[in-house]
């Protein structure tokens, strides 16, 4: 069984190189159920001819009905940000999925077709290596971690479109789901996420968070719980592999 769950989870969210389309990233996933391994919260980096796009993002609910929808969302999320110009037509061809998805899922019987999903579209262009694209559709707000310090990356959390936002030299984008915030201690008072800019490097930042998740909660999480932190590559890391 933890064998069939290891090679869904790896199915779902597959492994990525160190540093791919040009981007440095670190990613840490917890289930709440540790029998199950995976959960409804997904990842995936995806570069292409227009740049390189991340998502991050939570399926409503547990178990394998938010499996299902999570693996259809990154299906789709890998071909549209490839081949997509725009990042808002990415946006909407999620928005699509989401609900062919549940046409599906009602027609078969079942009674999870009106699940929805909260999540944060990314976008890097390669001709403005100064900003980040960005959209966010109910999910955790991102922050940007720098040396200069923590800062939100957006004013407020509004709808769409697209937001154009300025993005420093070193500066980590860090995005979390909601297992994070929701963390309690034995008070019942959530953990208040801060990113350090002393942990600017992904690894270093992404690991900060989940010590300091686990530690408020003594490791009892109440959900799945991802932590990812993504900024552009330094030149002597490399640029990563684009694929054709």
């Amino acid at each position: 069984m933890r064998d069939v769950a290891d090679t869904t989870r790896r199915t779902v969210l597959r492994p990525l190189p160190p540093v791919w389309g040009g981007l440095e990233h670190a990613e840490v996933y917890l289930a709440a159920d540790s029998e199950a391994r995976v959960g409804g919260d997904f990842y995936d980096i995806q570069p292409g001819p227009h740049g390189t796009r991340v998502l991050v993002g939570d399926v409503q609910g547990k178990g394998l009905g938010a499996v299902e929808e999570a693996a259809a969302l990154l299906g789709t999320f890998r071909e549209a940000a490839y081949h997509e110009p725009a990042l808002a037509t990415v946006a909407e061809r999620l928005e699509i999925r989401v609900r062919r998805h549940g046409g599906h899922v009602t027609a078969l019987g079942r009674d999870d077709g009106d699940r929805f999903a909260t999540a944060v579209l990314l976008g890097f262009p390669e001709a403005d290596t100064g900003v980040v694209e960005a959209m966010v559709f109910g999910h955790e707000p991102p922050l940007v971690v720098g040396p200069s310090g923590v800062r939100p990356l957006l004013a407020a959390d509004g709808p769409p479109p697209v937001h154009r936002v300025p993005l420093g030299p070193g500066e980590t984008v860090l995005l979390t789901s909601d297992g994070v915030t929701e963390a309690r201690d034995p008070a019942g008072e959530f953990y208040a996420l801060a990113g350090d800019p002393r942990a600017v490097e992904p690894r270093r930042l992404v690991a900060l968070v989940r010590d300091g998740t686990l530690g408020h909660c003594g490791g009892h999480l109440l959900d799945d719980t991802t932590v990812f932190a993504v900024r552009r590559a330094d030149e002597r890391a490399g640029k990563g592999r684009r694929p054709s």
